[in-house]
């Protein structure tokens, strides 16, 4: 059984390899809470290092749990440069949310044991920006609506149950009517 379970894993971490694209990243979520930015700082990597990348295909094996049926487990997906966080775009591209609305749903599927009641917290950067917006999914990873300001490239900078990761999200100019 072990073994069965380490060839699983070693093809899911295959699959994950293979699962990048250079087509850019769109999405939803569901609960966010906002917290006050610091002072200015240094941007963690150097402005055009963002580099989003979009898998349409189905999600990794380890990452359909609770989807009904294989059909519903094609969905836009960005993996972390880890691989082990799964951001499933419920809404392709990613739109800003610069005021009031409901944001993008993004379904945030965690690879590693999450402790219950640890949030999911990002700091997201605008390429080339040092200043970061703060969200935090209060459940931890799973169903989130992500408001992110302006339209660009986001590099999000991922903490939960003791793991960190990144994910780059490309987001697009908002709909009509979002301004």
């Amino acid at each position: 059984m072990a073994f069965r379970r380490a060839i699983a894993m070693a093809a899911a971490a295959a699959f994950l390899a293979a699962c990048t694209s250079t087509q850019r990243p769109a999405g939803e979520a569901t609960a966010q809470s906002r917290t006050a930015a610091p002072a200015a700082q240094a941007a963690p990597w150097a402005a055009g290092a963002c580099a989003p990348r979009v898998a349409k295909g189905s999600l990794p094996t380890w990452a359909r749990s609770g989807f009904s049926d294989a059909g519903a487990a094609r969905i836009p997906h960005v993996v972390s440069a880890r691989g082990d966080m799964i951001a499933a775009l419920f809404a392709y591209p990613t739109r800003a949310w610069p005021g009031d609305g409901d944001g993008s749903k993004i379904l945030w599927i965690s690879r590693l044991r999450q402790q219950p009641s640890s949030p999911l917290k990002i700091d997201a950067y605008r390429d080339g920006s040092q200043q970061p917006v703060h969200r935090e999914m209060t459940g931890g990873a799973g169903p989130s609506l992500i408001k992110l300001p302006e339209p660009g490239c986001w590099r999000l900078k991922l903490s939960w149950s003791g793991h960190s990761d990144t994910i780059d999200l490309r987001v697009a100019e908002p709909m009509a009517g979002r301004a």
